[in-house]
């Protein structure tokens, strides 16, 4: 028996890969970077916490979770992951799904709408979901299918516009969180404009992902009053030992002290960043806590090696 030409061999390998990233969210952002940012010389480091949030997106695309918040500190894939390789991988199994992503600004989601454009529009996308035809116009796109992703910002007009997935992405700015006007006009936002957005309210789903800013911001609001959220929280350094789920039947066992991302922010660098920033804003940043704000409550030294 001759063993296949290469050529099948390497079909094959592009079906493989392809059915993968059809079934697995995961290495389907994997795929999404490389498309996104190869180009600039970055290479994908496929780090656990990753896998972790992509875990937690299945979860909701399954209808096992119908609200998830995630908060994470700045630059470590979370927008990539959640507004732009999420939201395709959910078009390319349902063209027809309307979805809205907001952020705090304009130019965040119209960034999204760009990458996911440029990401859609790419063969690498075609030969993974060859069945979704694209239309952009202005700050949508729509598919054959009668599917929308909707990119709008906090006080932006969506009325009339109904939605299957809801993502929320920084629906605060870092440095406007001292007003208290601007987080309550965030928290309005979500809570009268967005929510009210879901074409079916029981089994809507909505996502939203940021860093922490402050404990009256969107995130804490919604913790406070026990909103049926699933939390995934992911501080820079882990200040007590933690069991993530990271897939089916699989965990990370993350323990004390362990940095996040050491591969993009080792700890030095975030040491550096601690003093440059100062305690009070790094804290609620990359530690995703609130308590210590206004204050020196978080001691550097109890990560310290002896």
């Amino acid at each position: 028996m001759t063993n296949p030409s290469p050529s099948i061999s390497a079909r094959f390998d592009r079906y493989a890969a392809s059915r993968l990233q059809r079934e697995d969210l995961f290495f389907f952002l994997w795929r999404v970077f490389d498309v996104l940012h190869k180009e600039r010389g970055e290479e994908f480091v496929p780090n656990w916490h990753l896998e972790a949030m992509c875990w937690q997106l299945e979860r909701v695309a399954a209808g096992q979770t119908r609200r998830l918040l995630i908060t994470i500190p700045p630059r470590h894939l979370k927008t990539i992951t959640t507004s732009v390789a999420f939201v395709a991988w959910l078009i390319g199994k349902n063209p027809a799904l309307r979805i809205i992503i907001a952020s705090y600004g304009q130019d965040l989601p119209m960034n999204n709408l760009r990458d996911l454009r440029r990401l859609m529009e790419s063969q690498a996308y075609r030969r993974v979901f060859p069945g979704v035809l694209i239309k952009v116009t202005g700050s949508q796109i729509r598919t054959s299918r009668g599917g929308s992703i909707r990119a709008t910002s906090v006080g932006g007009t969506i009325t009339g516009i109904g939605a299957d997935y809801i993502i929320g992405d920084d629906l605060l700015k870092a440095g406007e969180t001292g007003s208290s006007q601007i987080r309550e006009a965030a928290f309005n936002f979500y809570q009268h404009s967005l929510v009210s957005r879901l074409d079916n309210k029981s089994e809507g789903r909505i996502i939203l992902v940021q860093q922490r800013l402050h404990a009256d911001d969107v995130a804490g609001r919604l913790l406070d009053a026990d909103g049926g959220f699933t939390h995934l929280n992911l501080p820079a350094i882990a200040e007590e030992d933690q069991t993530i789920a990271i897939g089916p039947g699989r965990v990370h066992q993350r323990r004390c002290g362990d940095v996040l991302f050491p591969q993009r922010e080792p700890r030095e660098t975030l040491d550096a960043l601690r003093r440059e920033m100062g305690s009070v804003v790094f804290i609620p940043q990359y530690q995703q806590r609130t308590d210590g704000a206004g204050s020196d409550l978080f001691q550097w030294s109890w990560f310290l090696p002896p």
